[in-house]
């Protein structure tokens, strides 16, 4: 057997050796045309507004599949149709507990990626030629203004950072609601600083004010005793009420909110007007309350004997001890002039008690969930203010809560402020709170195109800012009841316009939108629609019925139904197919045209894969395919 070690040219006569021919292939192959790289219409960067980012590729036919994950993408990660990629609801805001730097840049590698908002890698592919490089683009979102250490009165005597608030303002915003926050501790512990991401949560994602603020407490070196917490939260409140409406806050609108100890100083407030009318402020400007396991009725935990919260000795001298260091003794007189369930009255604010389904592994302070009820009964009793209590389950709190490590008696107890004061923005108790406070996006109003108008096959859609909005969601459908098999386009968008393109000529569009943030959804607005222009119309007069055939598709790429359009010059018997890339029909019926527009819908069948498919229509003497790209 004769081995060949070359391979002649006939053209040239010349002998090439086989590594050289090995080594022209292999030059060939890298030299091959590379596709462009795609392209984002936001740089890597920081942001004040939720952002749309698209993709575009200048290479004509090309493919961008895309990641959000911080993995590479390649073919099988998910196809960019055109939907724009929404990059919302992930404030890093002005503060991140913790840190010295709390505005993170986008390119420092000492933050792990958790902290910014999305990582985008995209990568262009087209059959025969080089994938191009992968792109990245990292967003941090910085939705909150944050205005720090501002004094709502002159420095305690003992100095030491108290009578000190920072406001957390929804970039861009004004005349928002307003949350004034105060923390606890058994009023011996807490500072303002600690509840940074609290701040960061309902500014950021919520669109509210919010305000949070340090007083005295009763450990060195202010040593603090009744009433001086309940007075410093009356001064940090009237600095509220006068200065907030200079942050973008409504000054109508003030919510004062506290845990523990904070609920019960908030809840003091809201109820003995004293402290307010003392320093020239009234009850009346106090919108909500809001107090999450809270002490209404202080000498009710240290009562003894026959104690009413079922409390053993031991929680009873543990509460005894508190009280004399809070308020000077636990002497019932004492303790009963700064108990909010003293002043109940009908004209108070509405309040919103949240307490907590104690379990074996689910605690909160002693006797707390027992106040939280009777309270609650006692304003009801009144039968005017109104009053609402909801409690917290084990399960309503994030896992990554729960398995951080905490008193085993009162485990439950603190897991709840941590579900609203970490960057679990979505935590049960968090929207519990985001309810209450009544911030729903308000409905959008439709602007243009007018009712009825007429378009070419390009449609630039737009409505009015609505407030508390984050972001919106628009969707446009071939008919006015939006059923699932005729929406064209379904999308959230950070911006107030968006272009309808490539729309089928002749048709009739209806588009709504509505208003939304993590607070949940708006109503859709009214339902607007307007007419395209074309070849055809369907008035049936001579002038205006299409001379030849045509076929259309929309949404293209699609996910669950296609919309097939076919403009027909006379009623006619058709058959429609489709097909998979190498030509195998997939699924086909008999249909009857009418002249003028039809409009049928495809539904693949289950399990048929994403790719490449051709819709067909054909009869006698018409024959036509469109390209239709199907994404699951």
């Amino acid at each position: 057997m004769q081995y060949v070690s070359g391979i002649s040219s006939k053209k040239t006569g010349l002998f090439l050796p086989m590594m050289t021919m090995a080594a022209f292939l292999l030059t060939s192959h890298l030299f091959a045309q590379k596709v462009a790289a795609p392209v984002l219409n936001y740089e890597s960067g920081r942001y004040n507004h939720p952002i749309n980012v698209t993709l575009h590729c200048a290479m004509p036919g090309a493919s961008i599949y895309y990641t959000t994950d911080g993995s590479d993408p390649d073919e099988t990660s998910t196809l960019y149709t055109g939907v724009p990629i929404l990059v919302a609801n992930h404030a890093s805001g002005d503060t991140l507990a913790g840190v010295s730097d709390n505005d993170p840049a986008p390119d420092d590698s000492s933050y792990c990626l958790s902290l910014y908002s999305m990582t985008i890698k995209a990568v262009a592919v087209k059959p025969g030629m080089e994938n191009s490089d992968v792109v990245e683009a990292i967003y941090v979102l910085d939705l909150v203004d944050g205005s720090f250490n501002i004094a709502y009165a002159d420095p305690p005597p003992a100095g030491g950072g108290k009578h000190l608030l920072d406001v957390y303002q929804p970039c861009g915003r004004t005349g928002t609601p307003v949350l004034l926050f105060i923390h606890g501790g058994a009023w011996m512990q807490g500072d303002k600083n600690l509840y940074m991401e609290l701040g960061n949560t309902f500014s950021g994602y919520y669109n509210v004010t919010t305000v949070v603020a340090s007083y005295q407490i009763s450990s060195d070196p202010w040593n603090a005793k009744h009433p001086t917490h309940i007075k410093d939260v009356a001064m940090a409140f009237r600095w509220v009420h006068e200065h907030i409406a200079e942050y973008g806050g409504d000054s109508t609108n003030i919510s004062i909110f506290g845990q523990s100890a904070g609920g019960h100083l908030v809840s003091l407030l809201a109820t003995d007007s004293t402290y307010l009318d003392s320093i020239g402020q009234s009850v009346r400007s106090i919108k909500r309350v809001i107090s999450m396991s809270g002490a209404y009725d202080l000498y009710a935990l240290v009562k003894w004997p026959m104690n009413p919260l079922d409390l053993t000795a031991q929680e009873v001298l543990e509460y005894k001890a508190l009280c004399a260091n809070a308020f000077g003794s636990w002497d019932d007189g004492i303790l009963d002039a700064a108990s909010p369930q003293s002043f109940i009255n009908s004209k108070q604010p509405p309040f919103y008690l949240i307490t907590l389904n104690t379990t074996s592994d689910f605690k909160d302070m002693p006797g707390f969930p027992r106040e939280a009820e009777s309270f609650y009964n006692a304003i009801s009793d009144l039968d005017g203010p109104f009053v609402q209590l909801d409690s917290l389950n084990k399960e309503d709190i994030p896992p990554e809560i729960v398995v951080l490590d905490f008193p085993g008696d009162t485990d439950g107890h603190y897991q709840e402020i941590y579900a609203i004061n970490t960057r679990n923005w979505d935590s049960r108790s968090t929207k519990m709170i985001a309810g209450y406070l009544d911030v729903l996006p308000q409905t959008p109003a439709p602007l243009s195109p007018a009712a009825d108008a007429v378009v070419d096959s390009v449609a630039e859609l737009t409505w009015r800012r609505s407030s508390l909005s984050s972001y919106y969601h628009l969707q446009a459908s071939s008919s006015a009841t939006f059923a699932e098999e005729d929406i064209i386009f379904d999308a959230r968008l950070a911006d107030t316009t968006w272009t309808l393109a490539d729309l089928p000529a002749d048709s009739r569009v209806y588009w709504r939108v509505s208003g939304a943030s993590a607070a949940g959804e708006s109503e859709f607005s009214t339902v607007q629609s307007f007419r395209t222009g074309g070849a055809a119309a369907v008035d049936g007069s001579e002038t205006s019925l299409p001379r030849q055939w045509s076929l259309s598709l929309y949404p293209n790429p699609f996910n669950g139904i296609l919309s097939i359009f076919i403009l027909a010059p006379q009623k006619a018997g058709c058959s429609l197919t489709v097909y998979d890339v190498l030509g195998r029909a997939v699924d086909a019926m008999d249909i009857v045209v009418q002249q003028g527009e039809n409009k049928f819908a495809w539904k693949p069948k289950e399990g048929l894969p994403s790719g490449v498919y051709f819709v067909g229509v054909e009869l006698q003497r018409f024959g036509v395919k469109r390209r239709a790209l199907l994404l699951k």
